[in-house]
């Protein structure tokens, strides 16, 4: 932990996985708010905040963010 492992399994994932493929254009994902370290990590890779929701099915909040494939950091 804190060594930047995440960060770079994260980014090697959007690479060769999430943007391999034409037309993949952005990625959304949901973290729970309190998870911090979560968050700072998809920061780190380019992910912004949107905005904070209710999970439809009542089990709590999601901290909203996106990507477009020209943010990623390399």
């Amino acid at each position: 932990t804190n060594q930047g492992l995440g960060t770079a399994a994260l980014r090697r994932f959007l690479m060769e996985i999430v943007f391999a493929k034409a037309g993949i254009d952005a990625c959304m994902l949901g973290p729970a708010p309190t998870n911090k370290a979560a968050i700072r990590v998809y920061e780190k890779v380019g992910f912004s905040y949107v905005k904070t929701v209710s999970h439809p099915d009542g089990s709590g909040d999601e901290y909203l963010m996106r990507m477009e494939r020209k943010d990623l950091r390399y």
